[in-house]
């Protein structure tokens, strides 16, 4: 009996659908400009549910955060060296 060809993956082939869908839930959070994607489709580890929601609105809250920091910082080296 011949099996479906999308059910008969082999250990090589799922290793690299694996990492196919981890290059990609990388790329989607990456961060463009002051545009930050999170939601439970860029969690690392299972998707769909409600806690990969909240962990990845924490995530991006966290990257706000240290961009915000970022630009208050190079804001006031601005503002020093205009100062001397």
């Amino acid at each position: 009996m011949k099996s479906h060809p999308g059910y008969s993956r082999n250990q090589n082939e799922k290793k690299k659908a694996k990492e196919e869908n981890q290059d990609s839930k990388a790329t989607m959070r990456q961060m463009f400009g002051c545009v930050h994607f999170a939601g439970e489709a860029t969690h690392d580890g299972s998707c769909a549910t409600t806690q990969s929601a909240v962990l990845t609105g924490e995530r991006a809250a966290a990257e706000v955060i240290v961009e915000l920091k970022r630009e208050e910082d190079d804001f006031e080296e601005i503002v020093m060296d205009a100062k001397l």
